[in-house]
């Protein structure tokens, strides 16, 4: 069977779609080139610590559209633990991404190299 017959792929190119078209619309009324939202929905937990709940990603969103996104760290939590944001841009807005990331990045100095990185 090819992809083209495959009722699981083609239902699959029919929800990216839709996810696609809905994104594109609200970001259009919106009037905005980059939608921001949190990496999870819940803090972070240490390893082995509290268990995790499987509900609370939101990276499925950028995987959905098909669509780039970069993520970059805005501050601590709980037990000085790392959360993040994610900006999402439509297609090919790579370079745009890139550059509002880093400029979060350099007015914030939320990025902080783990201790088991040795510094320059």
């Amino acid at each position: 069977m090819t992809p083209e017959d495959d009722p699981q792929t083609i239902q699959g190119r029919k929800d990216e779609q839709m996810y696609r078209d809905a994104f594109t619309t609200a970001m259009e009324r919106a009037d905005v080139e980059a939608l921001v939202f949190p990496v999870w929905t819940y803090p972070p937990v240490l390893n082995g610590d509290r268990g995790q709940s499987r509900q609370g990603p939101l990276t499925h969103i950028g995987s959905a559209t098909q669509w780039p996104v970069v993520v970059v760290p805005i501050g601590f939590v709980g037990e000085n633990l790392p959360i993040g944001m994610q900006l999402l841009g439509k297609p090919w807005s790579e370079g745009r991404l890139i550059q509002l990331a880093y400029a979060f990045e350099q007015a914030t100095h939320h990025r902080r190299p783990p201790l088991s990185v040795p510094a320059l």
